[in-house]
């Protein structure tokens, strides 16, 4: 964290960790490794310092930061969709 030249607080954090997730084929868990920089400008220090006596309160940029870089889906190693076709449904690829 530091303040810059227009007295605004600036962060810049790296950020990993491990998502557990459910596959998508067999709703195991799966282990996700993350790691993402992190850049957040909080506004005035001035006013910042006011309201919240020296606290800094990081989670909602951090959450809003980790939640977007868990993946829409994923998929255990080694599993491959080998069935194409069942009763009443198939799969059609265009």
């Amino acid at each position: 964290m530091r303040i810059n030249n227009l007295d605004e607080i600036e962060t810049n954090l790296e950020v990993s960790g491990t998502f557990v997730l459910p596959c998508a084929i067999t709703l195991e868990d799966v282990s996700y490794d993350f790691k993402t920089n992190i850049e957040e400008n909080l506004g005035n220090f001035n006013d910042f310092y006011l309201k919240n006596k020296n606290t800094l309160d990081i989670l909602p940029f951090l959450w809003e930061n980790i939640v977007s870089e868990v993946p829409m889906r994923v998929v255990k190693e080694g599993i491959s969709v080998t069935k194409t076709c069942g009763d009443g449904w198939e799969l059609v690829s265009e």
